[in-house]
Formats: C-alpha cells, sequence, structure tokens
C-alpha cells in the first residue's frame, strides 16, 4: 500500500500560528517588543506553516532545497508590551515556479477574541536548490494537497 496517496493535510485559510510569548530578551528600553523580534516571530510562524505543507525540516534534508526570504514589509500599528501573547496568520498570496507571495499578520490578545493587526507582514521567498545562487524555478511538485 505505500503507493497510496495520504490523506490531505487540512487547514483553515489564513494559517493560524501556535501562541507566542515575548522574551524577556527581546524588549526596548520602553519595554516594548524591539522590532527585529517581531521579525522572529513572523519566520517561527512560517517554519510552522511550511512544516505543515511539507516544506520544513524534512524537505530540506530530503531534497536539499529551501525557500529563502527575498523581500519584506513590516507596517508597525500597534505595540506589543512584555506581558502580551500574539498569533500570527500567514495567507498565501500568490505564487510561481520559485516564488511565493504571502501575508502576514500579528495579532494580541483582548477580552473578546484577538486584536487584529499588531503588525503586518507582506513576503516574498524565493525557492533556492541546496546552497546554490541564484534562484531557479523548482523542479518538483512538493506542496502536500
Amino acid at each position: 500500500m505505500a503507493d497510496e496517496l495520504a490523506p490531505p493535510t487540512l487547514f483553515f485559510a489564513p494559517f493560524v500560528s501556535s501562541t507566542m510569548g515575548v522574551e524577556p530578551a527581546w524588549l526596548d528600553y520602553n519595554g516594548h517588543l524591539n522590532m527585529a523580534y517581531y521579525h522572529v516571530l513572523f519566520d517561527r510562524a512560517v517554519d510552522e506553516a511550511f512544516e505543515l505543507v511539507g516544506l520544513g525540516v524534512d524537505y530540506l534534508r530530503e531534497a536539499n532545497c529551501s525557500y529563502f526570504v527575498a523581500e519584506i514589509h513590516t507596517l508597525y500599528k500597534r505595540e506589543v508590551s512584555a506581558t502580551d501573547t500574539v498569533r500570527v496568520t500567514l495567507q498565501l498570496i500568490d505564487h510561481d515556479e520559485k516564488r511565493l507571495h504571502f501575508y502576514q499578520r500579528c495579532a494580541t490578545p483582548r477580552r473578546a477574541g484577538w486584536r487584529p493587526r499588531a503588525r503586518t507582514c507582506p513576503s516574498t521567498s524565493i525557492w533556492l536548490p541546496g546552497r546554490c545562487r541564484p534562484s531557479r524555478p523548482e523542479s518538483t511538485t512538493t506542496l502536500r494537497s
């Protein structure tokens, strides 16, 4: 039965990350999350989403290929402080044979749910074979159905 297809991986769109906390070392002297660490939160959410669709660590080991950030824009809408937890959503906007364009939102909790968009982050990632540069079209279909 090795030739049977695995059942599809199901998840809601947009993808919603696990709840993440703010680490004390990430705070600036105002007690707010330093701007660089928003990207750590966004990156951790990408890792979770990529793992879910088969583009995670196993894909890198088996195919010697991965995606790398080519461009990123961050819009800072709200402060995140030491006591906040966050969740990041990721929505695939577009793709071609070597690029993924996705939009991320960082949200913080409130009494009636999650406060939308403390930060937003449209990103473009490019597919690279192994450690080679420059990018080229991906040679195989890797996303799980």
